[in-house]
C-alpha cells in the first residue's frame, strides 16, 4: 500500500489485551468457525462437544467471536495456539503408535505364564499319575474371558500407566510450547501499527510479509470518455500490468489497497442513490460484493477480507468481501468521510452532525464520538506509527499554519513544523514532509532538527498535482504522491508552467531519477496514485 510503515511485517503486530483470553478460551472459540457461516446442520454435533462453560465464559466468547474478525493480534495468537495444539495431538497420536510397536504384548505374556504355571502344575503330579492324554491347557483355546482375575488387573494396571505417562506428556509438552509462543509473541509486538486509508494508506498486513518486496505502484488513469484503468507499474524496471480487463465507470472511486498488497477496493454510486462495492477478485454470481442505499467510502480491515463501509446516516456496515454478508454498526449515526480505522475506533471526517472539517473518532462497537483535530478543510491526515498522533497540515485561519500533531484521542494538539505537507514514513517511523521552498519541492524529515533530504525533487516543477491549483492553495497534492513503505523510493507527478505533466520514479538514498511511462497531462484525464503492492510479484 502507500506509506506502507515497516515494523509490523518484520517484528508482529500490536498487542491485544484479549490475546490472553483467546488462548485462555482456545477449544470454545471453535465455535465461531461454525457459527459464523450459518452451518445449521454442524451445530448440533458441535454443541455435543462443546467444552463446559460458566455463563461468564460463554459470554466472553460471544465477545471474542465477534472481536476475533477485526483484529489480527488476535487471530494470529488464535491461528498459532491452534497449530501447538494440533502438533500435540498428532505428536501424542504417533508416541503411542510407536510404543504400542515396542512393548511386548501384555495378552501374549499372561498367556505364557498362565502356561507356564499350569504345566509346573501337571508336573508335580506326574511323579504319581500316569499321563494317559495330553494336558488340557494345551489342547483348549484360551479367551480373554477365561484368563485369571490377576492377569486381568495387571493389563488394567499396565494400560492405566501408560494413559497416565500420555496425559502428563501432554500437558508438560503442551504448556511448554503455550508459554514459548506467548513469550515470542510478547517480544515481538512493537509498540502500535499503523492504519489504512485512501490518502494514508498505512497498513496492517500480516507479519509474514516482507516490505522489502513492496515496489509496485498502483495508478489509476481515468476519464469520462475512457472510464478508469488500474495500472501496475514496478519502479524497478518501469514494467506495468493493466490490472482490469475492462475499464471501471469514470466515476469509479478507489477506497484503497487490502492490507497483504494483493486486493483493491473501490465503489461506484448509481444516480438512484444506490452504491456498490467492488474488488478484483470477483464473486461466482455477480461482480460486486455487497450493495446498499446511500453508501460512502470504505476501509480495508486488517483480515484483508472484511470491509468498513460508512452508509449516509445509518453508521457502518462490516461486510465480508467473499461471501457479501453483512454486520449493522453504530445505526442511526451519519459518520461521513472514512479515513482510516485502528481498533476498536474508526477515524473519519465529520458532517453536519458535527463540525464540519474536523476529523474524529468513535469505538465501532458503540459510545460517542471524539473530536480529534479542529476544523481543518482540505487536509490529509496520517495516523503514525505508534497509534498515539494524528499528522495533518492546518491552512486555516484560526492557528498558524504549518503542520500539527494532535494526539490519537483530542487531549492535546501542538505545531511540529512550519510548513510542508506529510506524505508517510522513513524507514525509522520518522514523518516525512513535501515542503515547497524558494520555489523547490524539498522532502524534509520531521525530526526534532529538521533535515532536508532531498532539495529540488522536480527541478522546474510548479505543482506536484494533477490538474489546476486554485489560487492561494499549496501546490502539493497527496493524490499525486506516493512514498514508498520504507520511504526509499518516491513517485511523484509533477507539473510544469507550459502545461505538461512527468511521473517521476526517485530512489531517496541515491538521488536518481527516472521517467515513468505513464500518459501524464492528456486532456481530460486524470492520476492518482493508489498506493503500493505486492500484486506483480504473484
Amino acid at each position: 500500500m502507500k506509506d506502507i510503515h515497516r515494523s509490523q511485517y518484520v517484528h508482529g503486530v500490536p498487542p491485544c489485551p484479549l490475546s490472553v483470553q483467546c488462548l485462555y478460551l482456545l477449544d470454545a472459540l471453535d465455535e465461531c468457525d461454525v457459527m459464523e457461516w450459518g452451518q445449521a446442520d454442524r451445530v448440533v454435533d458441535h454443541q455435543k462437544n462443546k467444552p463446559a462453560l460458566s455463563e461468564q465464559d460463554e459470554q466472553l466468547v460471544a465477545q471474542l467471536c465477534a472481536h476475533l474478525p477485526t483484529c489480527l493480534a488476535c487471530s494470529l495468537t488464535l491461528a498459532r495456539a491452534r497449530r501447538i495444539r494440533e502438533h500435540q495431538r498428532r505428536a501424542i497420536r504417533g508416541w503411542l503408535a510407536e510404543e504400542a510397536l515396542q512393548v511386548p504384548s501384555t495378552v501374549s505374556r499372561i498367556l505364557a505364564a498362565t502356561t507356564r504355571s499350569q504345566s509346573s502344575q501337571h508336573a508335580s503330579t506326574q511323579a504319581n499319575t500316569p499321563v494317559t492324554e495330553p494336558a488340557a491347557v494345551l489342547s483348549t483355546p484360551v479367551t480373554p474371558d477365561s484368563l485369571p482375575a490377576i492377569g486381568r488387573r495387571k493389563n488394567q494396571r499396565v494400560w492405566r500407566l501408560v494413559l497416565t505417562i500420555a496425559a502428563v506428556l501432554v500437558v508438560v509438552v503442551g504448556s511448554a510450547l503455550l508459554f514459548a509462543q506467548m513469550a515470542l509473541y510478547r517480544n515481538s509486538v512493537p509498540a502500535a501499527t499503523p492504519p489504512l486509508s485512501l490518502k494514508n494508506t498505512t497498513t496492517t498486513p500480516a507479519s509474514s510479509v516482507s516490505l522489502e518486496n513492496w515496489h509496485s505502484v498502483l495508478i489509476a488513469s481515468s476519464s469520462a470518455a475512457l472510464g478508469t484503468t488500474l495500472m501496475n507499474y514496478d519502479t524497478r524496471n518501469n514494467k506495468a500490468k493493466n490490472l482490469v480487463a475492462k475499464a471501471l465507470p469514470a466515476g469509479a472511486v478507489l477506497d484503497g489497497i487490502a492490507h497483504d498488497g494483493n486486493n483493491v477496493l473501490y465503489h461506484f454510486k448509481y444516480a438512484d442513490g444506490n452504491t456498490t462495492y467492488w474488488t478484483l477478485n470477483k464473486l461466482a454470481k455477480h461482480d460486486y460484493f455487497y450493495a446498499v442505499p446511500g453508501g460512502g467510502n470504505a476501509l480495508w480491515l486488517p483480515d484483508n477480507r472484511s470491509v468498513l463501509i460508512s452508509v449516509t446516516g445509518d453508521g457502518l456496515r462490516k461486510v465480508d468481501t467473499r461471501t457479501g454478508a453483512a454486520v449493522k454498526l453504530l445505526a442511526g449515526m451519519n459518520l461521513g468521510q472514512l479515513e482510516f480505522y485502528r481498533e476498536p475506533f474508526v477515524y473519519f471526517l465529520s458532517t453536519d452532525n458535527l463540525e464540519r472539517g474536523a476529523l474524529y473518532r468513535i469505538d465501532i462497537r458503540g459510545g460517542a464520538p471524539q473530536q480529534v483535530t479542529e476544523k481543518s478543510p482540505g487536509s490529509t491526515f496520517w495516523l503514525s506509527p505508534d497509534g498515539t498522533k494524528v499528522y495533518y497540515a492546518y491552512e486555516g485561519t484560526a492557528n498558524p499554519p504549518g503542520v500539527y500533531a494532535a494526539s490519537s484521542d483530542g487531549s492535546r494538539t501542538q505545531r511540529i513544523s512550519l510548513s510542508g505537507v506529510p506524505i508517510g514514513y522513513a524507514r525509522d517511523n520518522t514523518l516525512m514532509l513535501m515542503r515547497l521552498s524558494g520555489g523547490k519541492f524539498q522532502v524534509v524529515r520531521a525530526d526534532v532538527q529538521e533535515k532536508v533530504v532531498m532539495s529540488d525533487v522536480a527541478p522546474g516543477a510548479v505543482s506536484l498535482c494533477d490538474g489546476a491549483v486554485a489560487a492561494g492553495q499549496v501546490p502539493i497534492c497527496d493524490s499525486s504522491i506516493a512514498l514508498a513503505p520504507l520511504g526509499e523510493t518516491l513517485v511523484v507527478e509533477a507539473g510544469y508552467g507550459g502545461g505538461g505533466y512527468n511521473v517521476f520514479v526517485i530512489n531517496m538514498q541515491t538521488g536518481k531519477r527516472s521517467l515513468l511511462s505513464v500518459s501524464a497531462g492528456l486532456a481530460g484525464t486524470r492520476l492518482q496514485m493508489i498506493g503500493w503492492n505486492r500484486m506483480l510479484q504473484q
